[in-house]
């Protein structure tokens, strides 16, 4: 499909860089700020963002580069590889014609390496709703909010390619490690999105809080009692993670 006649932004082009992907047997799951406006957190999106497994990453660039996307022009510049982007650079991006907005794709051993990626794509609709997940679901589940005015789209359509999202739990949980393993360049990032997921998603019931690990509980739990100042918080979490950077590590090899 050529990119001038498509609307890469909209829900459509989402589907259809997530289709590209399963079509050559790259499982993807939904990413960044388009993510956030799934789950009804209010996100100018500026990037479309999917995780893919590791060991899959070439072969999604492959694909990525014959979809009609732009080369970046300058990598070192860009807003999302260059030295002011606000979160970590993505493994390889694209940038959409005649647009600022790019679409990443992010390695699983530096987004979710707490949990395995699913086994193959998504290629059915329904296919999560038949055989349950306990990480991830489609993003046009019941299970996620509708569109409401002002905070983002909420759950996809039924029609067209089905696209991975991360449950509730799992982004949360992903954000508070996130905060710790790159806690020395990106802390004050992740924990901005583990504040919107507590007044968006929490609010909207769409987080279940007692399937967090235990030391993201911790976090969560004396986070909301607010007594602890944000270093207290950062340092009992990486204590309590114990090797989790080494297992991210490790599950890239």
């Amino acid at each position: 499909m050529a990119s001038a006649a498509l609307e890469w932004t909209s829900q459509d082009g989402v589907k259809y860089v997530s289709g590209l992907l399963a079509n050559v047997g790259v499982p993807s799951i939904l990413w960044g700020e388009y993510l956030l406006n799934v789950y009804g957190i209010p996100s100018i999106i500026g990037g479309i963002d999917f995780v893919v497994p590791d060991h899959k990453m070439p072969l999604a660039v492959a694909t990525l580069k014959s979809s009609g996307l732009h080369p970046c022009p300058d990598l070192d510049a860009c807003t999302v590889s260059g030295d002011s982007s606000p979160f970590p650079v993505p493994a390889f991006h694209m940038h959409i014609p005649g647009s600022e907005v790019d679409v990443s794709l992010r390695l699983h051993s530096e987004t979710l390496w707490f949990i395995p990626p699913p086994n193959s794509p998504s290629s059915s609709k329904g296919e999560m709703a038949a055989k349950p997940n306990p990480h991830y679901l489609e993003a046009s589940s019941p299970e996620l909010p509708p569109w409401r005015h002002g905070r983002g789209h909420g759950a996809f359509s039924s029609s067209g390619s089905p696209v991975l999202v991360p449950r509730g739990h799992v982004l949360l949980e992903a954000f508070i490690r996130l905060a710790s393993a790159f806690r020395d360049e990106y802390c004050g990032y992740f924990l901005n999105m583990v504040t919107y997921m507590s007044e968006y998603p929490f609010n909207d019931g769409l987080v279940d809080i007692n399937r967090l690990s235990g030391p993201c509980r911790s976090f969560w739990d004396k986070r909301e009692q607010g007594k602890l100042t944000v270093r207290q918080l950062m340092d009992n979490l990486q204590h309590n993670l114990g090797d989790d950077m080494d297992s991210r590590r490790k599950s890239s090899k």
